[in-house]
């Protein structure tokens, strides 16, 4: 992500100036052990309701941030919730044996050989 400093600025030891093209590397900022305790570790429980700090949800920014968030963030969180509960209610998944796992970043980040899953329907 990349953005346009509107303003003179000191972070650390670096100079930031008014106009500079800055880019935030979101893959790298959800993976700092300085927001997150073991960050390449999926745990999705690290989201649950009153676990993040004031400063992991600053540093969290899936959709980016401020005036130029995905108008769709909303609306892509509701769907994706929406999906995962009612096909798990009917079936399981499991990853393949064996098969690699590797992300990939890009504007988004994605598993590089893909997903590949056993659905098993769920009993009842």
């Amino acid at each position: 992500m990349t953005r346009e400093a509107a303003a003179d600025d000191q972070v650390g030891e670096h100079q930031i100036n008014a106009g500079d093209n800055l880019v935030i590397p979101i893959h790298a900022l959800h993976r700092m052990p300085d927001y997150w305790e073991d960050p390449d570790t999926f745990c999705p429980e690290r989201f649950a309701p009153g676990r993040l700090t004031r400063e992991q949800r600053k540093a969290y920014i899936p959709f980016s941030a401020g005036q130029r968030k995905c108008m769709g963030a909303n609306f892509a969180t509701v769907e994706m919730l929406t999906v995962l509960a009612v096909a798990g209610q009917r079936a399981s998944l499991r990853l393949e044996p064996g098969h690699p796992v590797e992300i990939a970043a890009s504007v988004t980040q994605y598993p590089r050989h893909g997903l590949r899953m056993q659905v098993m329907p769920r009993a009842g």
